[in-house]
């Protein structure tokens, strides 16, 4: 006979293998159907690859066995098929899932078949299958093709009350069309298979936008196949919009190219685009990065509302992407999926997924000789799927590039979970574009750490970070401090608060002695008891105020050590309550000044009294004045520098991809206004010292020219610190718009699960 062409195994594209593999074993079923003696395996291995070859033997012994079941040919055991072929046991014995064939069909044959024949059989494959008998219920095959593909129906036919119109798509296991349903005329895209899996039932529990829905199914009697209708989504695939993109310059990828894919498939089936779309509109005038945003989250939205629901897709590939005619994507196909609320959804279901796409730990699921089960896969295993998804949108290819097989299938298998254990290597990094904002590529490597426990913990979350990067102001503040200066500041959080803090105070303090002393005449006379009386107050104050700033840090400086042990998971960062403690520190720097300065402008003057200086009644206001005036600069100055250092430094490295809270945003809003209630403090500072003090001069006519150049000092002074602040106060208002912008963000997250 003649056989399809084989593309070379340098190829290592793996969709082109199952395509042409079933091919092969189509034309093996079509001629056990035509002749009456069963046809010949050699007929179909013609010309195979090495790699390629003992893995198609393998399927067609298992659809020869089948085969012979239903006709009058004699049943052939493993062994007989070894001894013909004698590759299919080169690999330390025959293959298990070829093992466990038999003993599926012998089941169905009804015979009491116990395991432990097989065990003795076969003692070098003993423990895979107990790990394959013990998968499912013995009714579940493990071949890829028992049935024929449905290629014998043809647009123009009708089934039932659909009107067959045109080939919507073929694969290795399913042909889509697009119909009409008569009954309640509407388009609709009806996929005929192999009558098995659990795939109507899972489907029929999600009922999400960004999901395909299925309508219902027929069975087709005597056939051993199955119609599934479901909505017609017109823009076609992922898939295509990749292949039309992937030859483009980086330059020209943008949302015109992503429309002009669209529009393509649109035109193909003669359907136009919507005269009017805002989601086409925000397309248009998107970059690329922003384009694989927009997919990212839609696909993300809908694996973390089936994720809920105890759905997992495992199928999760640009193929099973579908476009609506605005380019709204939409997940189709979870063929092979597991539905732990499905009775009748086996695990064992994911045989055949699409290997180029699957996470390290579902590709050691699918491997027979590793310990682990597909029960044991969870959400992570779909997050880690639309990462190379996302991926190969973003580059035009996938991580791991073109794979190739090995000799047998346990090897390729070992070969791909080891390349991709391994991480995301140079060669791939640098295929992301120029312009790709860091924070999109950190979303993505997140997605595709080899470590299930490293990824994001849920689709949900995301989704999240996903949408946080179309705001690339806030993410860039999110982001791991880049200057040397922040990364200092961050390393030292406790010295750098302390500064902002003591700085002003003491600048203050210099001030507010050189002015009394100039000012205050009396106070010369008690010099000596007036320097006791200060270093006890001082001594006293500083360390009093530092003791509570530090108790007020202590927890936020010990977060942000945890961050930076290498024993110390990235994903865990502070509870919500710290992070608000961290926000509160400026506020906490401005009470402890102004409180401890506005208590000394009362205890100096007294204290003073005591010690016998001559006090006039406008010596007393003058010297409580001066301490007034310099509890507003020691409180407007560490307030905003503190707030500062909190909220841009840092709030969000403890804050990492965790949601921000209601009752932190509250705490945002408060700081918005507070900031400018101390800018205004600030500002008037250096105006009200000037227009008091200068009052104070015309009234006291003793003063000497060195207070008048102390006063001046202290306006230019104040001047100066408030045009030195002004820009803090700018950026901390933006940097708290910007996380108030992704608080907004978490809010609809959470209120849309």
């Amino acid at each position: 006979m003649s056989t399809p062409e084989m593309p070379s195994v340098a190829s290592g594209d793996e969709d082109r293998l199952w395509g042409e593999l079933a091919e092969r074993i189509d034309a093996f079923l079509s001629a056990w159907a035509e002749r009456p003696e069963p046809p010949a395996l050699d007929d179909y291995l013609d010309e195979l690859p090495r790699p390629w070859r003992r893995m198609m033997l393998g399927e067609l012994a298992k659809v020869d066995m089948e085969q012979r079941l239903h006709t009058a040919a004699a049943s052939w055991r493993v062994e007989d098929y070894v001894e013909r072929w004698p590759e299919l046991a080169e690999a330390g014995g025959p293959p298990a899932d070829l093992i466990y064939e038999e003993y599926l069909i012998r089941r169905r044959l009804g015979e009491d078949v116990p395991p432990e024949e097989y065990f003795d059989r076969f003692t070098s494959q003993a423990d895979e299958l107990r790990r394959l008998m013990g998968l499912a219920d013995p009714v579940v095959t493990t071949s890829l093709y028992t049935a024929q593909r449905p290629d014998d129906f043809q647009p123009g036919q009708r089934i039932d009350e659909f009107e067959l119109l045109t080939v919507l798509g073929k694969g290795a296991f399913a042909s889509v069309f697009l119909a009409r349903q008569t009954s309640l005329e509407r388009l609709v895209a009806i996929k005929i298979s192999a009558d098995r899996g659990a795939e109507p039932k899972t489907l029929a529990q999600l009922d999400h936008p960004n999901i395909v829905r299925v309508y219902d199914q027929r069975v087709l009697q005597g056939r051993k196949l199955r119609m599934l209708y479901m909505q017609y989504v017109a823009g076609g695939t992922l898939e295509h919009v990749i292949e039309r993109t992937r030859d483009l310059p980086a330059m020209e990828r943008n949302g015109r190219s992503f429309l002009a894919a669209v529009d393509r498939a649109l035109d193909a089936r003669g359907e136009s685009p919507p005269a009017e779309s805002s989601v086409r509109e925000t397309l248009a005038e998107a970059d690329w990065s922003e384009v694989v945003c927009r997919v990212g989250i839609r696909l993300a939205a809908a694996l973390d509302y089936a994720h809920r629901r105890g759905v997992l897709h495992r199928d999760l590939k640009p193929a099973n992407v579908m476009l609506s005619a605005e380019g709204t994507s939409k997940l189709v196909d979870f063929n092979i999926s597991c539905c732990s609320g499905v009775e009748g959804a086996s695990p064992a279901a994911y045989f055949g997924g699409s290997l180029a796409y699957m996470s390290p730990e579902q590709l050691e699921a699918c491997n027979v000789r590793h310990e682990r089960t597909p029960d044991d896969l969870d959400a992570r295993s779909d997050i880690y799927a639309l990462g190379v998804v996302l991926w190969e949108l973003l580059t035009g290819e996938r991580p791991f590039g073109r794979e190739t097989l090995a000799d047998d299938w346990v090897a390729t298998l070992e070969q791909m979970t080891g390349r991709r254990r391994l991480g995301i290597g140079p060669s791939a990094l640098a295929r992301i574009p120029a312009d790709c904002p860091v924070e999109l590529r950190d979303v993505l490597l997140t997605c595709l750490e080899p470590e299930a426990a490293r990824r994001f913990t849920s689709a949900g979350q995301l989704e999240r970070q996903l949408r946080r990067c179309l705001d690339r102001e806030a993410t860039s503040l999110l982001a791991a401090p880049t200057s040397r200066f922040k990364r200092l500041l961050a390393g030292w959080p406790l010295a750098a608060l302390v500064a902002a803090i003591f700085v002003p105070n003491l600048v203050a303090a210099v001030f507010n002695e050189r002015y009394n002393t100039e000012l205050i005449p009396p106070l010369r006379t008690v010099e000596a008891e007036f320097w006791i009386v200060k270093a006890a107050i001082n001594g006293i104050g500083f360390p009093l105020g530092i003791a509570i700033l530090v108790w007020r840090a202590w927890p936020v400086r010990r977060a942000l050590g945890n961050l930076t042990r290498a024993d110390h998971p990235a994903a865990e960062r502070a509870s919500p309550r710290l992070r608000r403690r961290c926000l509160a520190l400026g506020h906490w720097a401005a009470v402890v000044s102004m409180t401890e300065w506005f208590a000394a402008g009362f205890i100096y003057p007294f204290a003073m009294d005591a010690l016998g200086a001559d006090m006039a009644v406008g010596d007393y206001a003058h010297f409580i004045f001066s301490l007034l005036l310099c509890g507003l600069v020691a409180g407007s100055y560490p307030y905003l520098l503190a707030t500062a250092l909190s909220v841009e430094v840092f709030y969000p490295l403890l804050l990492g991809r965790e949601a921000i809270t209601r009752e932190e945003s509250r705490t945002m809003v408060r700081l918005q206004r507070a900031n400018w209630i101390y800018l205004v403090l600030a500002a008037a500072v250096p105006l009200l010292g000037m227009t008091l003090l200068l009052g104070f001069v015309f009234v006291e006519t003793t003063i000497d020219r060195t207070a008048r150049v102390i006063m001046m000092v202290v306006s230019a002074g104040g001047l100066a610190g408030f045009l030195l602040l002004l820009p803090i106060a700018r950026s901390l208002q933006g940097s708290l718009a910007a996380l108030l912008r992704l608080a907004a963000i978490d809010d609809r997250s959470e209120r849309h699960k």
